[in-house]
């Protein structure tokens, strides 16, 4: 009987693994897998490293390595069609958006120009170097 217990456990592991995908698009944050692509989706900032710096979707600079901070350079992944109004966590759904843009945004429906009137502005002086 344990044997055949232990042999049901392992039907229900692999056949939960095959639902992986489908348990993750439910999950509301980005795992890094999801967020390396939003990233690579994204603008690049002509003449600056793509790997460090790129536009978000309004068109700010941010860093890469600045991500939830408050400062002009920082960014969340962000959910185009807002989850709480069933939008998926998939990279179709991602895009970059200055952290002071998302949090302005909140659960609304995306809207690039109402969005751009909550960036916060900032310019490159050549001196850049996160």
């Amino acid at each position: 009987m344990v044997q055949d217990s232990d042999e049901y456990e392992k039907i229900e592991i692999i056949k939960n693994a095959a639902d992986l995908d489908s348990i993750a698009k439910e999950h509301r944050a980005f795992t890094g897998s999801l967020r390396t692509a939003c990233w690579e989706n994204s603008k690049i900032v002509p003449g600056r490293d793509p790997e460090r710096w790129r536009y978000d979707a309004v068109g700010n600079v941010v860093a890469r390595k600045l991500v939830g901070c408050e400062g002009v350079l920082c960014h969340e992944y962000d959910h185009i069609i807002p989850y709480s109004k069933g939008g998926k966590t998939e990279v179709e759904n991602c895009q970059l958006l200055q952290t002071r843009v998302n949090r302005l945004k909140g659960a609304d429906d995306n809207n690039p120009e109402r969005n751009h009137l909550y960036s916060a502005a900032y310019s490159f002086n050549g001196n850049e170097t996160l």
